[in-house]
């Protein structure tokens, strides 16, 4: 698949005209967008994020900086915080999800963000799968297949074009999150490239200045617009008081393929292999419950 082997060399010229127009890439990618909206009862500042459907199977892929809410529901009182996955423009509320899974790894470099109001992570690990699991509304059925999109983890060149999608919700109130959040998006080009380490891997990618450089938008997808397929998700920006000011980067599928396969989970494929619900249990009673530990004492102060 897309996902398995080595980076490719770039196509040859012949190889290389787009498969799709950018209105096609457009419409596949604002159909596979889903907003997560968490919204603590009390305790807590709720958050709005974007995610991406990339399995038919109602697999969304956001950060773990959203994905952590999953975790926290009952903190302070049980059922406090309610995540609900929303779709369409403005967002409407459709699917309830739980965790697949989030990099404990994530969990132990930034349990102590949780409380910042400028959260100052690097992109490392930003990660977090979630499966739908049902309706809001109890009395209507999921879908037989969700729109997803496919997933490519070869490397990003400087200079590549990508549309970026999201729900940015940076300079409104949370009324408005509520009640009028639309899906945005728009083209621009990869700027630069960044390792979390000293390998030549790209970990990371910059995507420079556009009207999805808000808040909300994290999670949100970087689409190749030479074959519209999944890059990477959006997950940090530099603080600039115009978005044009802001240089966004988004976390390569490439990064969290290898976090995956390092933290013994395979890779993307193995994660998404199998019985996904019997998964995300075994993570909700196995794993989730020191990670949530590690967030409550962050959140203490402790």
């Amino acid at each position: 698949g897309p996902l398995a082997g080595q980076v490719s060399p770039s196509p040859s010229p012949a190889q290389s005209a787009p498969s799709k127009s950018p209105e096609q890439i457009n419409i596949e990618t604002r159909a596979a967008l889903v907003n997560i909206l968490c919204l603590p009862q009390v305790g807590l500042n709720g958050v709005s994020g974007s995610g991406v459907v990339i399995d038919s199977r109602g697999i969304i892929l956001t950060n773990a900086h959203i994905g952590q809410y999953f975790l926290l529901r009952d903190y302070i009182t049980p059922g406090n915080t309610i995540c609900s996955v929303r779709i369409g423009s403005p967002a409407q509320e459709r699917y309830t999800a739980t965790l697949l899974y989030l990099p404990p790894a994530w969990v132990a470099t930034n349990a102590s963000q949780l409380v910042a109001l400028q959260a100052t992570g690097t992109g490392e690990n930003d990660y977090a799968f979630l499966l739908i699991t049902g309706r809001t509304d109890p009395t209507a059925a999921l879908p037989a297949s969700f729109d997803r999109l496919e997933m490519d983890r070869g490397y990003a060149d400087i200079g590549d074009p990508m549309l970026l999608a999201a729900y940015p919700a940076g300079f409104l109130s949370s009324q408005l999150v509520q009640k009028s959040l639309y899906a945005s998006s728009a083209i621009t080009y990869v700027t630069q490239l960044f390792s979390f380490d000293d390998t030549k891997r790209v970990d990371m990618f910059s995507i420079g200045g556009t009207v999805v450089s808000q808040g909300g938008s994290s999670g949100g997808a970087a689409v190749r617009l030479s074959d519209g397929k999944l890059a990477g998700i959006i997950t940090t920006e530099t603080t600039a008081a115009a978005t044009s000011g802001r240089d966004l980067r988004a976390v390569s599928l490439a990064h969290i393929d290898d976090s995956l396969a390092a933290s013994g989970q395979g890779g993307i494929i193995p994660l998404l292999s199998g019985d996904l619900s019997a998964k995300a249990a075994q993570v909700n009673t196995k794993i989730a419950p020191s990670l949530t530990a590690a967030l409550k004492a962050a959140l203490k102060g402790n």
